[in-house]
């Protein structure tokens, strides 16, 4: 999910039909946003993904057409990998001041309960985001 949602903001919607920046902001959790160091693990029998691909598939070198609001929430108990992504993805897309943010307490697993409770910390920043 947090590759996908943050894909969005690196999609030509001009070509699709859809206004320039369709999108106020993105939420995107715990994302893999350069695949490469997934070729190596058991992961991949089922990707099958080749270097190339995964050159092609990278946002980190991708750059954002949206101007929509970014925010990386990555869980306070998330494995390294997961926060070095996040970091390196808000360094080459600074141009739209990306929010990098620990969620306290979560894991991998639980870190949507906080976009799901209302008054949390995510909960809040998707309303915010959605301009409520």
């Amino acid at each position: 999910g947090g590759y996908l949602v943050t894909a969005y903001q690196a999609e030509d919607w001009v070509a699709r039909g859809l206004p320039e920046n369709p999108i106020t902001g993105v939420v995107s959790l715990s994302g893999v946003f350069d695949v490469t160091p997934l070729i190596k693990t058991s992961l991949n029998h089922g990707l099958r993904l080749d270097e190339r691909q995964a050159k092609a598939l990278n946002l980190i070198t991708a750059s954002p057409r949206s101007k929509a609001k970014l925010a990386l929430a990555v869980c306070e108990k998330e494995s390294h990998e997961f926060h070095r992504q996040s970091s390196d993805l808000a360094k080459s897309w600074s141009s739209l001041k990306p929010q990098v943010l620990d969620v306290a307490k979560a894991n991998h697993f639980t870190m949507v309960d906080s976009l799901a409770t209302t008054g949390e910390v995510l909960n809040r920043l998707a309303v915010e985001m959605a301009g409520g």
